[in-house]
This record gives C-alpha cells, sequence and structure tokens, in this order.
C-alpha cells in the first residue's frame, strides 16, 4: 500500500506539488458564431521543467481578456503520480456555425488508475494538441462528491450541428481539502451533468511553497525574482532579429548562474532566476572567461561581448555562454555543482508614483514663498488566498496582523478581526492633506508634487481554520495555508520641481 493513501505527514515529501500561475496562451473564442452567450478559452502556460496542465480554462466573454483567475500546474514528486492522457475524445466542433476559427473541444481520456480533472480545446478542425501537455491524477489523489458544475457557456443561436455545454469544475465548500484548479467540463448537448466534478486532494497535494524538498540533503537554494538589469541589446546593429541580454538581481548573498538572452530588442524577460549557498563550496567564482564573441563593426548603440566562464575543477558550468560589457573587471559570475528549487516570494518597490500635484506661479519680480495644503488620496487592497480550494464568495473571518512595509521591510499590524470573501480583495482609499512649502522665483511658476512607493507583497502564511456547519458543530484545521497578497502605498512625500521661467 502506498504510504500516502490515508495520510501525508508535513515532514515528508508529498506525491505531487502544485504552483498557482496567472499567464495564458490564447486557444480559441466564438467571434462570429452567433451564440447567445460569449467564451474564450485559454491554456495556463507551464514554463517551469516538470510541471503541466490539469485542463484549458473558460473565460464566459468573446474575446475575453486574459484570465484573472490563477491555474494549477501540478508536479510529481512520486513516480507515477501522474501520467499523461492516452488518448483524445472529441465532445464538440463548430461545424455550421460560421465562426471566426474552426474548433474543437476534446475529452482527455486517462489510463487505468488514473482520473482527468479537465478538458482541452484547440482552433482546429483536424489536428490535435500534444497528450504531454497535460497530466491524470492517480485516483487515490483526488476527491470525489467535493465538486459542484457552474454553468460557464454553452453554444445556443450559434447555428451549429452539434450541442455544446461547459460547466467550470468548483470546491462545493463540502471538503475543504478540495482544489480550484480552474477547469471545465464539456458535455455534447444541453443537460445538466449528472454527480459532480472530481478535483484534486489537499490532503495529498501540496502547494510547493508549503513543501522543504530535503534542504539537509541540498547545496544551494533556487530563487526566482522578479528584478533584472538591462545588459546589452543589439540596438542600432542591424540585425534581422532583436535580442536583448539581462542580469538577475537578488538579495545580499544571491548570485546569478548566467545573463539571460530574450529574444526582443525592448521586451524585457518575466523573471530570473538566483541561487544562495547552503553549504560551503556550493558555489565557485569563475577562474576566468573565454570570448565568444565581440561586436565590432556593427555599430550597433551599445559595445557588447559574449563570454563563456571557465569553471574551477569539479565545478560545473550551468550556463553555455553569458555576456557582459567590456569592463570584466566588474563583473562576477557564480556557478554551480547541484541543486534543488525553492521559491521565495519578496517586496518589490515600484517608481515613485504621482499621487496629486499643485502649481503656484509668480508674477512678480522678486522671490515669493508660499505655503499651501494639499489633499490626496489612493487606493490599496489586499486578499488573504487559501491553498486549498475553499469556495469562491464565501464570507470568512479573519483575526491576523495585516501586514505592511516600513522601511523596506515587512512588518505585521497588531491582530485584528475582519471579514474576508475568498477570491475578492478588500480594497481601502485613504484620504489625507499635506503641508508644502514653496519658493517661486520671479516671472516662474514651480510644481510641488506628492509622490508615493507603491509597493507589492505576495506573502506566504500558515493559519487555523475553524469551519462552523450548520448542525452547530466545528472543525479545525491547523495546517490551513496560502498566500496573503497585498498592494500599498507609502513612503509619501513631496517632490519640488525645478522653476519655469513665465513665456
Amino acid at each position: 500500500m502506498n504510504r500516502y493513501r490515508d495520510t501525508w505527514r508535513s515532514s515528508e515529501t508529498p506525491p505531487i506539488v502544485f504552483k498557482r500561475v496567472s499567464d495564458y496562451d490564447w486557444i480559441w473564442d466564438d467571434r462570429g458564431t452567433g451564440s447567445y452567450k460569449g467564451i474564450t478559452i485559454w491554456r495556463p502556460k507551464a514554463i517551469e521543467s516538470g510541471y503541466y496542465i490539469l485542463g484549458d480554462a473558460g473565460v464566459p466573454s468573446t474575446n475575453s481578456a486574459k484570465p484573472s483567475t490563477s491555474a494549477i500546474l501540478v508536479k510529481e514528486m512520486e513516480a507515477g503520480a501522474l501520467a499523461a492522457p492516452v488518448s483524445f475524445t472529441e465532445v464538440w466542433r463548430d461545424r455550421g456555425s460560421g465562426g471566426a476559427y474552426d474548433g474543437r473541444f476534446l475529452k482527455l481520456n486517462p489510463p487505468s488508475g488514473y482520473t482527468c480533472l479537465g478538458f482541452a480545446a484547440i482552433k482546429s478542425w483536424y489536428t490535435l494538441p500534444s497528450l504531454d501537455l497535460y497530466r491524470c491524477v492517480k485516483n487515490q489523489y483526488v476527491t470525489t462528491g467535493a465538486g459542484t458544475y457552474t454553468f460557464l457557456w454553452n453554444d445556443r443561436g450559434s447555428g451549429c450541428y452539434e450541442a455544446l455545454t461547459l460547466y467550470s469544475n468548483y470546491p462545493s465548500g463540502s471538503d475543504t481539502y478540495a482544489l480550484d484548479a480552474f477547469t471545465f467540463t464539456a458535455v455534447g448537448n444541453y443537460n445538466f451533468p449528472s454527480g459532480s466534478p472530481v478535483l484534486l486532494n489537499g490532503q495529498f497535494v501540496k502547494n510547493h511553497q508549503e513543501v522543504s524538498f530535503g534542504a539537509d540533503n541540498f547545496v544551494f537554494n533556487v530563487y526566482e525574482t522578479p528584478d533584472k538589469d538591462v545588459i546589452w541589446t543589439d540596438r542600432m546593429t542591424g540585425a534581422y532579429k532583436g535580442i536583448s541580454v539581462w542580469r538577475s538581481r537578488g538579495k545580499t548573498g544571491t548570485y546569478s548562474l548566467g545573463d539571460i538572452a530574450y529574444p526582443a530588442t525592448t521586451q524585457e524577460p518575466v523573471r530570473g532566476f538566483v541561487v544562495k549557498a547552503l553549504k560551503e563550496d556550493a558555489l565557485k567564482a569563475p577562474v576566468d572567461f573565454r570570448q565568444i564573441y565581440k561586436d565590432v563593426g556593427t555599430g550597433g548603440q551599445w559595445d557588447g561581448a559574449f563570454y563563456q566562464p571557465i569553471c574551477p575543477a569539479v565545478i560545473e558550468r550551468w550556463t553555455c555562454c553569458d555576456e557582459k560589457p567590456l569592463a570584466k573587471a566588474t563583473y562576477r559570475l557564480y556557478a554551480m555543482c547541484e541543486g534543488g528549487i525553492h521559491d521565495t516570494r519578496k517586496i518589490v518597490a515600484n517608481e515613485p508614483e504621482s499621487i496629486s500635484r499643485t502649481t503656484l506661479v509668480n508674477n512678480g519680480d522678486s522671490t515669493q514663498k508660499a505655503g499651501r495644503s494639499v489633499s490626496y488620496e489612493f487606493s490599496q487592497e489586499y486578499s488573504w488566498g487559501n491553498s486549498v480550494g475553499l469556495e469562491i464568495g464565501v464570507e470568512t473571518t479573519v483575526s491576523a496582523g495585516i501586514p505592511f512595509v516600513a522601511g523596506g521591510e515587512v512588518t505585521v499590524s497588531a491582530s485584528t478581526s475582519m471579514s474576508q470573501e475568498w477570491g475578492s480583495a478588500t480594497a481601502e482609499t485613504t484620504t489625507d492633506t499635506i503641508e508644502v512649502e514653496i519658493a517661486v522665483k520671479p516671472k516662474s511658476s514651480k510644481i510641488a508634487e506628492i509622490v508615493g512607493n507603491r509597493y507589492t507583497m505576495d506573502l506566504p502564511y500558515t493559519a487555523t481554520l475553524i469551519t462552523h456547519y450548520t448542525d452547530g458543530t466545528t472543525g479545525t484545521r491547523d495546517d490551513f495555508s496560502g498566500v496573503f497578497r497585498g498592494v500599498e502605498v507609502n513612503d509619501i512625500r513631496v517632490i519640488y520641481h525645478s522653476d519655469v521661467p513665465i513665456v
């Protein structure tokens, strides 16, 4: 018997881990079909190696924006916990609709002993998506009877030869372990399906942020970071295709393994990675560099060269080629031996954001000083996300301190009780005044601008969840967890612009 069949202990590595993503590729929508309701199908992007999608996602709007809801990607930690579907079965194609795009909806067929938790779509009548994009879940790691179907879309009014109805697969709230993966079910008629959708079982499938992947056996951690510096671009080189090179930037004690080449001159990659040693001698600086390329004669805006690091003995180079400006002495690249993935969430301070401004005009012949009270307001929001699939819209009382930013660090306020509706954010608008003292030169004007730094936080949390049932009983979970997401404005200050002569 598998040791995870009945229980999972936090000291063990779970059979499956998941992460939530909010980046998608457009697949199909109902433009031109004439259907009474709209639908757009999106596919979650599974960029990180080892993570797979459970099914495509639907937004009930024609040509919709990317979904604001996150989808789940799964990764197998125990051999055989996940498996690719063995085939597709067509549920519907849009023949007769006159739609702008040919489209089909497909059922994923699992191997024996597995369950597929979603469906797929494709903008084609004749081709199929890759089976390897998707994963089905071993039966012992799913939960039945804990889901509910919610109407998403049907093709009524489209004139299609066949019927199709889509239903979102949501947790019903009867089992707090059921996970919402943002998938749908497709049926080839207009009847409500019997039964309930099968969902991931959060007793065995754990958020990757909750799991310690045997850190005692690892020599370093790999951290994802949104902070990057541009190093070089091919601007004005005349190259047929564009490229830019970026360097990941992390906290003190972390290092880049090599620069990132991105196939666009002015765009940048979504994320970078840095590493931090857990054991002595896990990371070493290269002993030298071997030049691979120099852009002599291109006429490019920036001089640049690409170098290959020469690593010390027994250290493996994990980058094929890295780029740097010609000032070699200012550059340190670290190579690594072996490693395991560990994600961290951090605070990102953006550039100052303009909140309000006032302008003073001096038409006189001497410098004038004036004081003024300037009113301003700004909005902030926060939400308590959960990793166990609590039903969207359920209102919960949260007793906790609210994380906020002070001096560039996270501080938690005194504990208070507040109402939280799962799946939504709490927004707050702050109104205040600030006193400004302005000296304006003769025949000039000057702007006093109120600015503040807008911080975003993405912080994992753990809590005790107490569920009150209608029969008067309660249930308690000590391992409830999720991510606190907050957007906050602080460091409010006044910036005085230069005097501008009156023309």
